[in-house]
């Protein structure tokens, strides 16, 4: 069963990690383990205190841990598949082939960096916007 403890304490308890630990250990059960959620200073009386939030799980695993497992399939042989684009949508499209074993391909239309920086510091100093390289074009 999870749990979430907020508790109001001083800065030197909060702030530091073995306070920390000392503060929150006493107060949680037996085979519970406890992460740090969130911490906010609170500064608006006469004295500083901060808010925090803990969380308290059962499991062995952390269901607060995001975990990503990389894919390792071998694509070199795999079918293609184009995508146009290499804006968040595409790249997460090519993320997802990639886990289900196709081979993307990715199209780009801007300019590499260095030329695409000079065409966007033309348009903020001089006003000449380049159809090709601008804005709306990422790193070709």
């Amino acid at each position: 069963m999870n749990k979430i403890l907020k508790y109001r304490l001083k800065p030197e308890i909060a702030l530091d990690e073995k306070n920390l630990h000392s503060f929150v250990s006493p107060k949680i059960k037996d085979g519970a383990s406890w992460k740090l959620l969130k911490r906010s200073i609170d500064a608006r009386g006469r004295k500083v205190s901060v808010d925090v939030e803990i969380g308290l799980f059962q499991d062995t695993q952390d269901p607060w841990s995001i975990t990503y497992q990389k894919p390792e399939r071998d694509v070199s042989n795999a079918r293609k598949v184009l995508i146009v684009g290499a804006g968040p949508a595409g790249l997460f499209a090519a993320l997802r082939c990639l886990e289900l074993g196709a081979r993307p391909i990715l199209f780009e239309r801007g300019k590499d960096v260095q030329e695409r920086r000079r065409d966007l510091a033309r348009i903020n100093k001089e006003h000449v916007v380049n159809p090709d390289s601008n804005y709306c074009f990422g790193e070709g």
